[in-house]
């Protein structure tokens, strides 16, 4: 079955709208080559790391915002992203990938079109973030499944000739990967922690000695003079 069609919110819309012009004079001006196009919109997700080393997962993913590629004509020049807005802050521009990212994106999108196509049951295209072990992926949701296209894992982006991307893995394994990754980062973090609270008692332990000795020291009477 095709991917899902989704909808996005006229105030996502207008913020990229909105943001683009700043974006292209700041950073990207490929994006000011013509008239631009949003395609492919998917909800951007994000599991955080009390959850994900709970052993939570897909289930309590928070909505971020939305993701877009950007296209002029028929090149893909840009992936934006939005950050949903509130009572206090409306919905923005985040970020905007260049376009050696867009054409990326585009064609995992394109496999994971053909792919779901051969799948029984509908598929929602989203995308997902996991900070806590620098992981984020194309994620293809359904009610009873849920797989990953892995764009980044441990800091490590994917590129076009990983071969891993030519199909999806099942979403677990992708939670699994990123949990092992978050658990050894937060050890490494309590070590270094430890290393660096060891290493204030220590100097501490000897600013103390010193202060206690040099007052000692000069309130000796001196003494006797040579003969």
């Amino acid at each position: 079955m095709p991917i899902k069609k989704i909808h996005p919110p006229k105030a996502s819309l207008n913020a990229v709208k909105i943001g683009l012009p700043r974006f292209t004079r700041e950073s990207e001006p490929s994006l000011a080559d013509g008239a631009l196009a949003l395609t492919a919109p998917h909800r951007c997700y994000a599991l955080r790391q009390s959850d994900l080393l709970a052993g939570r997962g897909f289930e309590v993913a928070n909505a971020t915002g939305w993701r877009y590629l950007v296209r002029v004509g028929s090149s893909f020049v840009g992936v934006a992203e939005t950050a949903d807005g509130d009572e206090a802050q409306p919905e923005s521009l985040a970020k905007v990938d260049p376009p050696t990212r867009a054409d990326f994106v585009a064609s995992l999108l394109r496999r994971a079109e053909l792919w779901a196509q051969a799948r029984e049951v509908l598929l929602e295209l989203r995308y997902l973030r996991i900070p806590a072990a620098n992981a984020a992926g194309i994620w293809l949701h359904a009610d009873a499944e849920d797989w990953i296209y892995p764009v980044e894992l441990g800091g490590k982006r994917s590129t076009a000739d990983d071969s891993r991307e030519t199909h999806p893995i099942a979403g677990q394994e992708f939670i699994a990967d990123a949990r092992r990754l978050a658990v050894k980062r937060a050890d490494d973090d309590k070590v270094k922690s430890v290393k660096g609270d060891t290493s204030i008692a220590v100097r501490g332990w000897f600013i103390g000695l010193r202060e206690w000795l040099v007052p000692r020291s000069r309130s000796e009477p001196p003494g006797p003079k040579g003969g």
